[in-house]
């Protein structure tokens, strides 16, 4: 029930997709956060009609969904196996003539979990209840450490990417740090 193209005619301003730590690395099995947020500017209305036909398309098809408050504001929780994203993935990039499919899992596969709903003008879509918390923190004008004060980021932004229709950014510090001490652990084990 969750495509793209439902919800693609609705963005009229900004569209980020963002990669957070999220504790990657603290647990075994943890991995990064990521939040995809589309401002809809004046289609507030027709947002919220697709929030909610998403959330009855979900439960109309046994899947589960619940929902849960951030900054008093209701998001929908789809959860699912992470198989179920494996195949939709398939679908969408399917492997070469020929390959051999990925073994079976010993141990049934994590659930996954998608936080989806609307703050004002913006659709929020992300797995992680802390990094969208943050978004609407910062939507609420309170003073919070952004993008901009990383020097890094400050470094290679700048007045040349203002008017840019697209640019991405990636902090490849986290990345490093994450394998090295994971390769340290295995060494040390």
């Amino acid at each position: 029930g969750l495509k793209w193209a439902d919800f693609e005619p609705l963005a009229q301003g900004q569209v980020t997709l963002a990669l957070t730590p999220n504790g990657w690395g603290a647990k075994p099995g943890q991995l990064p956060g990521w939040l995809l947020l589309v401002d809809v500017k004046d289609k507030i209305e027709p947002l919220k009609t697709r929030l909610a036909q998403l959330r009855k398309s979900w439960a109309d098809q046994g899947q589960a969904v619940r929902t849960e408050k951030i900054r008093d504001l209701d998001f929908a929780v789809l959860t699912f196996a992470s198989e179920d994203l494996g195949k939709i993935l398939d679908h969408a990039f399917p492997p070469p003539a020929g390959a051999e499919p990925p073994p079976k899992p010993a141990a049934p596969p994590p659930k996954l979990q998608w936080f989806v709903g609307q703050s004002d003008s913006l659709l929020i879509l992300g797995n992680a209840a802390a990094d969208i918390e943050n978004v609407l923190a910062r939507q609420a004008n309170r003073a919070l450490p952004s993008l901009s004060g990383q020097a890094g980021f400050a470094a290679h932004s700048g007045p040349r990417f203002r008017d840019a229709t697209a640019y991405s950014w990636l902090n490849f510090k986290t990345i490093v740090q994450h394998f090295i001490f994971s390769m340290i652990g295995k060494v040390i084990v």
